[in-house]
């Protein structure tokens, strides 16, 4: 008995990873710095647009994302840097709060 719910649930964890996961999330970033403008950035699906621009997702390092348009050999050199649960992005060293709208 136990060996069939093993499998269910396999299954339906195999299930689950296999779909196509498709965000579209816009969130709103501001920093503290008065030489830097307050923006909108979109992640949508696993591409983030800021205004006309968009950048390729580079891979993850536990829950910070790596963006750039093109991706360097090693990840954390990426020029976008984003912490999804915080809601920090950070780009060139300078750190933004963003808020998802």
């Amino acid at each position: 008995m136990n060996y069939i719910k093993i499998t269910y649930f396999l299954i339906a964890l195999i299930g689950l990873t296999g779909c196509d996961r498709r965000d579209y999330v816009t969130w709103k970033c501001q920093t503290s710095s008065t030489n830097e403008k307050n923006f909108t950035m979109i992640l949508d699906g696993s591409n983030l647009k800021i205004g006309q621009n968009q950048y390729r997702y580079c891979g993850s390092l536990g829950p910070i994302s790596y963006f750039n348009q093109e991706c360097p050999p090693i990840i954390n050199q990426s020029e976008f840097i984003f912490e999804q649960k915080l809601g920090i992005l950070m780009i060139k060293g300078v750190r933004y709060q963003c808020n998802a709208l």
